[in-house]
Order: structure tokens, then C-alpha cells, then sequence
């Protein structure tokens, strides 16, 4: 378990500065860096300091976004997190997983083995799972690179100082895994007051993380002038790829989480479990084993095959009321690994587009018909960009979502009240000069007039446009939505094309990958400040 800073870290450096056979007369500059970085972090002193201010930094935001009492909640609109409960033990009976006591007692193993190990074996740790990492990271370079015969470096232990700093470490994941499993709840249940919340997260305040940014500038400073191109490319591609599979690893947990609740047989959840987990779980457990030899007892001794069979034993005799804590256990290992990649994310944002739209309060609407990536596609520019996401799926009313569940389609009547919702939350952000992101089918041009109001020049609307055959397999896919699939042909056939006439409108092909989606969209953002008026993009 690395410390949120250090995940930062590993990000910024190793990702944006690996390329040394690729471009050689670099080499030894990015060698420099490396060894530049590496000095700072493994001085317990900086560690600590910088690490403070990030847990400082991640609280300062919680007392603004956050009400203490409800009171205040019900005046800022805002969602519910005290101090108190911020200092609550995050693995016990009071914390995010209570309801669901195995859920406790697994995390608080996992926990134990990691915080209680030798340095030298956390250490070894933290050198396997990076080079798990290496192992994913390299072939999407290599891709984006053009270049099959470019290797990653070898990576130094980011990480050597938190071993003194084991405490704070602790208190600074806690922190930010409370906040974000606290608004994971907020947001089933006053959609509204999460949407305030996480923008005002989103949006920081001046100064945050000036250490740690300070060390990124320090170091590439002492890089040649010559070298800055590559850098720059580097940093492209190593964003796009951090995207690529920051959303790879939330689908493999969404897929082991229907594998493990829904399968009906030991073998069929094992089967579902094996694909979804793939190499992970044996990557895993070598490390387990390489890294704790002499310990004679504990799951580094059972076959990766007989631990999933095991589980998944257990998993097909489960009640109701034990599914419903398995899904407790599952949002807090999503919201884990969610922190993670938004730490990740902050070292790894596209200045050139982060600075193209801040400060513009814009509104950025992606519709398209059901499966055309629209809550995908919204939740990676989010991770990219670092500006929130509302997805319009969790505004519909109760009447709405169970009416789409009985399969029957929903009148313009009925979505009214829906679009009037979305279009009042894109003016509060556009009020606040703030940028905001909206996922909304907005099918039909009166849709998309309705949510634009009176922002016309500050809105603008990405038609992510997909085949029906493509969206069907999507949708087949597709597990918990209260959104059926035999509706898809209905959304087709009143689905109204951006015309030219239409301000502000973009379409994108939305049937490419994910990262590449992302990136055009990005690519167009970048040429706002140059660019305005109708564009079209195909």
C-alpha cells in the first residue's frame, strides 16, 4: 500500500519520464531526473513535509466542501462529513464497510500484513507491484509510441521514506477515503448536494500541493531545453495511458463484483472470476510469496485456483443479506482504488487543456443514445482534467428510472422536469465561473435547447455518435441498470442529429477506444482559445 503521495509520484515521474533507448541523446537527462527525484523523496525529512501538506491540503478542502453538522448540510447544500468522523477507524464497525463484518476483518488483514511487515519486505512489496504496473503500462506506450523495441526503465523505490513516516501515511489514506466514500453515499441520496461538494473538491484552492509541485519543477528544470519536445510527448501519452487503465481496473472490479453475486455455480463464478482478475491474481500472490518466504502461514501458501475456488464456494451460498454486504465490501475497495487514480490524475493533468478551460465556466454536455459511453467517457475526462462529472442518470426522478425499468419509454412531458434539473445545475457551476462536465442523452434538439439555455457561449455539446450494433452489445453487457435494453431501438429512432445550425455542437465518433475518445475531445478543448463558433468534428 503506497502512500498517496508517493502513487502520485510514480505517476508524474515514471510516467512521463521513461523513455531512454526511444530518444537517446535524452537518456541521461532523464536519467538526471530520476536520480534527481529519487534523492528528494528518500530524505525522511521532505518526505514528511511534503506529505503533511498533502494531508493538510486534502483537510483544508473537506472543512470547505464538506458541512459539519446538518444543519449546514441543509443551508450549503452540501454533503455530511465531520472531523469526528474523519478520525473514525476507517476498517472498523463505525467505518465505510459497517454492515458487512467479513468485509471489516478482510481489509484489516490485508492491512496488518502490509503496515506490520519488515521495511525490507514492504519494500519488496511496493517493487513488485510496481512492475506489475510496468508490465501494463508498456505495451499501451509502445502503442502510442509507435515503438515495439521502447522499455521502461528501471524504476527506483519512490517510497524508501514513508517507512519513517508510517503514521502519517495511514492518517493521510484515511482521510481522503472517508471523503470520498462519504460522497459516494451523498450521492445516491441528495444528488444535489454531492454535485456542489465534489466541484468545490474539484476545484482546490490556490497554493495546494506546492511542495510536491515545487519538487516536479525543480527537477525538470535540471533537464536540457532540448529534451523538453519529448518531455512534453512523454507527458501526452503517459496521461492517456494512466486513463486507459485507471478505467480498465474499475471495469475488473465491477466485472468481479457481478462475477462473485450473480454466478449461480462454483465453476461459472470461477470462470467469470479468472477472466475479470486475469494475470493480477497470480502476479499477486508471486509477490506474496516472494516477499514474505519465510512465513509459513497465510494465502501466499494456497494456489491462486483454490483461493478462487474457495471463494467462490462461499460466494454461491450467500443470502440476500450477505450479497448486500459483498456490495458494501466492493464500493469500498472502488473508492480505495478511486483515490488512488485521482491522486495519480493530479500530477498527470493536460496543463494545456486544464488551463484552456479554467476559470471559463463552461458547460461540456456529452449526449448520445444508452451505451454510447456517456458515463465512461464523462468520469475519464473527469479523472483527466480534474473538473467534475454529473451524470444525468442520477437525476431522474423515481417515476422516471421505473418506468424505463418496466421497459416503456418516457415522454417529453416527463423528461422535462429531468432537463430543467441539469440545466439548473450547469448554471450553478457556469455562476461560479467553474467547469462542469454532463452526461445527457438530450436526444432531440428542444433537449439540447432546453439544457443550453441561456449558455450559449459557454456550452458546448460533444454528440458521441455510435452505431445500434455497437451500443447493443454494449448494452448486453450491462448489469444493474435500470435502463432496458429493448428501449435502445426507440432512442435510434427519435435521436435528432446536430445540425449545422446548432451552436457549439461537435460530433465524435464514439465507437474508438475509450482513451482515444478522450483525447480528441481533449484535442478540441486545447483550440478554445483560439478557435469559436460552429465546429463540427468527425
Amino acid at each position: 500500500m503506497h502512500s498517496p503521495t508517493i502513487w502520485a509520484s510514480i505517476a508524474a515521474f515514471f510516467l512521463t519520464n521513461i523513455v531512454f533507448g526511444q530518444n537517446s541523446q535524452c537518456d541521461q537527462t532523464f536519467n538526471s531526473f530520476f536520480n534527481c527525484l529519487s534523492q528528494k523523496l528518500s530524505v525522511p525529512q521532505s518526505f514528511q513535509s511534503i506529505e503533511q501538506e498533502f494531508d493538510s491540503g486534502h483537510s483544508t478542502l473537506i472543512e470547505k466542501c464538506f458541512a459539519s453538522n446538518n444543519a449546514a448540510a441543509q443551508s450549503k447544500k452540501q454533503c455530511l462529513l465531520d472531523r469526528s468522523t474523519i478520525e473514525t477507524d476507517l476498517l472498523g464497525p463505525d467505518g465505510p464497510m459497517r454492515g458487512c463484518n467479513f468485509c471489516q476483518k478482510i481489509a484489516k488483514v490485508v492491512h496488518d500484513k502490509y503496515f506490520q511487515a519488515t521495511p525490507a519486505q514492504r519494500q519488496c512489496l511496493r517493487k513488485s507491484i510496481l512492475q506489475a504496473a510496468v508490465e501494463e503500462i508498456q505495451p499501451c506506450m509502445q502503442n502510442k509510441l509507435h515503438d515495439f523495441s521502447f522499455r521502461i526503465p528501471s524504476i527506483p523505490d519512490l517510497d524508501s521514506a514513508s517507512d519513517s513516516n508510517i503514521e502519517l501515511v495511514k492518517a493521510s489514506l484515511k482521510h481522503r477515503i472517508w471523503a470520498k466514500s462519504r460522497l459516494d453515499v451523498c450521492a445516491q441520496l441528495n444528488p444535489d448536494r454531492a454535485s456542489n461538494t465534489r466541484s468545490c473538491m474539484a476545484a482546490g484552492f490556490p497554493g495546494m500541493h506546492g511542495k510536491i509541485c515545487q519538487t516536479i519543477k525543480s527537477c525538470k528544470d535540471s533537464s536540457s531545453p532540448s529534451c523538453q519536445s519529448r518531455y512534453n510527448e512523454l507527458q501526452r501519452i503517459a496521461c492517456t495511458c494512466l486513463s486507459e487503465k485507471s478505467q480498465e481496473m474499475s471495469s475488473k472490479i465491477d466485472q468481479l463484483r457481478d462475477a462473485i453475486m450473480t454466478s449461480t455455480s462454483t465453476s461459472e463464478c470461477s470462470r467469470r472470476v479468472d477472466a475479470a482478475a486475469g494475470s493480477w491474481k497470480n502476479k499477486l500472490l508471486d509477490s506474496l510469496k516472494e516477499c514474505f518466504k519465510g512465513d509459513q502461514q497465510g494465502l501466499s501458501k494456497i494456489p491462486a485456483s483454490k483461493l478462487v475456488e474457495i471463494g467462490c464456494l462461499r460466494a454461491t451460498q450467500l443470502s440476500e443479506s450477505g450479497k448486500k454486504q459483498m456490495a458494501i465490501g466492493f464500493r469500498f475497495l472502488r473508492n480505495f482504488l478511486d483515490v488512488f487514480a485521482s491522486v495519480m490524475a493530479l500530477s498527470v493533468h493536460d496543463v494545456d487543456v486544464s488551463h484552456a478551460i479554467s476559470g471559463k465556466g463552461l458547460t461540456l454536455i456529452l449526449m448520445g443514445v444508452s451505451g454510447s459511453g456517456k458515463s465512461t467517457i464523462g468520469r475519464a475526462l473527469s479523472l483527466k482534467l480534474g473538473i467534475p462529472f454529473l451524470d444525468g442518470d442520477d437525476y431522474h426522478s423515481a417515476f422516471n428510472k421505473a418506468k424505463m425499468c418496466r421497459g416503456e419509454p418516457l415522454s417529453d412531458e416527463e423528461r422535462a422536469q429531468w432537463l430543467s434539473t441539469m440545466s439548473q445545475l450547469a448554471q450553478q457551476f457556469h455562476v461560479k465561473r467553474q467547469t462542469v462536465i454532463i452526461g445527457c442523452s438530450a436526444l432531440k434538439q428542444q433537449y439540447r435547447q432546453c439544457l443550453v439555455g441561456q449558455r450559449e457561449q459557454t456550452t458546448w455539446i460533444f454528440h458521441l455518435h455510435v452505431p445500434l450494433e455497437v451500443t447493443e452489445a454494449r448494452l448486453r453487457c450491462r448489469t444493474g441498470h435500470f435502463f432496458k435494453s429493448w428501449l435502445l431501438k426507440s432512442q435510434y429512432e427519435i435521436l435528432e442529429h446536430p445540425s449545422p445550425d446548432e451552436f457549439h455542437t461537435i460530433t465524435v465518433d464514439a465507437s474508438q477506444p475509450i482513451t482515444a475518445v478522450v483525447n480528441d475531445i481533449c484535442a478540441f478543448l486545447k483550440s478554445l482559445n483560439t478557435n469559436a463558433g460552429k465546429i463540427e468534428q468527425h
